[in-house]
């Protein structure tokens, strides 16, 4: 995880895939997801099920 101040962001790898997660916190939370170019919405449904398993 990589931290900057009000910025937290995290790279998870996920069928070969990246995803990165980035929070920000200022006035107000901001949650950014982003994927590479070649990435489908696989890799992050796959991310998120394992969230909600837990």
């Amino acid at each position: 995880m990589i931290s900057l101040g009000n910025l937290d962001e995290k790279i998870f790898s996920v069928y070969k895939e990246e995803i990165v997660l980035e929070v920000s916190v200022e006035k107000d939370v901001i949650v950014a997801i982003m994927a590479g170019d070649d990435a489908t919405l696989k890799g992050l449904k796959v991310l998120l099920q394992g969230a909600i398993l837990k």
